[in-house]
């Protein structure tokens, strides 16, 4: 379902036709709505949600219909974040990469970022457990807050987000779009200094609570909780 929205007192206007795209399993969380009230989106924004299916599914059926409806930007906004920057399309629009994301964490421990590299010797994707401040370029990223170019599901064939197999090794649908996104000669990046919080089993998960588990880990020692 397509719904079109306006949004008033816009801080600036940009003449790219901008989709935000919401899968969900069903149920969305309250925190993400109170914070996906307060973005700044452009007029004339098309928030697209998902119908009930698994995120593969939900995210092919998402970018086909960006893509009929002409958007020039899908921003994949998952329904499970929180502490959602009010001006989260601005930052990473502003950066004009094919893929961009924002800076979020797996929400189970280790609470590793969703950023990673590609390991072509043993054909996987590592996390990036420590990295600099600012655009980084990256070889991966979940899709829970991300800002893709459209021209490049133009560019590539159907399944966008169909799994990647490559030996022993079976990518999720985030990932395996990356995989083909970068064999296309496209370019992602990630905005660390842009952070947003996985809505966990019992708190919002972010860069402290990773920090703090990558500290346990360094001295051997886990929290039972």
């Amino acid at each position: 379902m397509a719904i079109r929205i306006v949004k008033q007192d816009e801080p600036a206007e940009t003449e790219a036709k901008i989709a935000v795209g919401v899968p969900n399993t069903g149920y969305v969380h309250h925190t993400f709505m109170l914070d996906f009230r307060t973005m700044w989106l452009p007029h004339g924004t098309w928030v697209v949600e998902s119908p009930r299916c698994v995120p593969r599914l939900a995210r092919e059926k998402i970018a086909e219909d960006i893509l009929n409806w002409g958007a020039d930007y899908l921003l994949f906004l998952d329904s499970d974040m929180g502490n959602i920057p009010a001006d989260l399309l601005l930052k990473l629009i502003k950066h004009d990469k094919d893929i961009v994301c924002a800076t979020f964490f797996k929400r189970k421990s280790p609470f590793s970022p969703c950023v990673y590299r590609y390991d072509a010797f043993i054909k996987k994707f590592r996390p990036l457990e420590e990295f600099h401040k600012g655009l980084v370029e990256i070889d991966g990223c979940g899709m829970a807050a991300t800002l893709i170019k459209t021209e490049i599901f133009k560019k590539l064939s159907q399944p966008w987000f169909g799994e990647v197999v490559l030996g022993n090794s079976r990518f999720g649908e985030d990932l395996s779009f990356c995989y083909r996104a970068r064999e296309a000669g496209f370019r992602i990046f990630c905005d660390t200094d842009t952070l947003i919080k996985h809505i966990g089993d019992e708190v919002l998960i972010g860069e402290e609570e990773y920090l703090q588990e990558l500290e346990r880990r360094k001295n051997g020692t886990r929290d039972t909780d």
